[in-house]
């Protein structure tokens, strides 16, 4: 089992250092889709942030544990389009 795949199971139970893991593992490309779909800088992290509370709350949701990266990249790019 990956890195992610561990976090991610780890995360669904409630376990906070599995969370951080997993922000730690995923946050940099979640930042480059946000980039691209919002133009002002300065509110990037404020969506990283709203992206990673919504994945908190739904992280129990997630189905396919080992698609956690493209299912967080996705919810940051509608919380950017949704934020513009």
């Amino acid at each position: 089992m990956d890195k992610l795949t561990e976090a991610v199971r780890g995360a669904k139970t409630g376990n906070e250092e599995s969370f951080r893991e997993l922000y730690d593992l995923t946050n940099k490309t979640a930042l480059a889709v946000i980039r691209r779909y919002c133009d002002v800088s300065a509110d990037y992290e404020d969506i990283l942030q709203e992206t990673y509370i919504k994945v908190y709350r739904s992280i129990k949701d997630l189905e396919k544990e080992d698609k956690a990266q493209a299912w967080i990249n996705k919810i940051a790019a509608n919380t950017a389009i949704r934020h513009n």
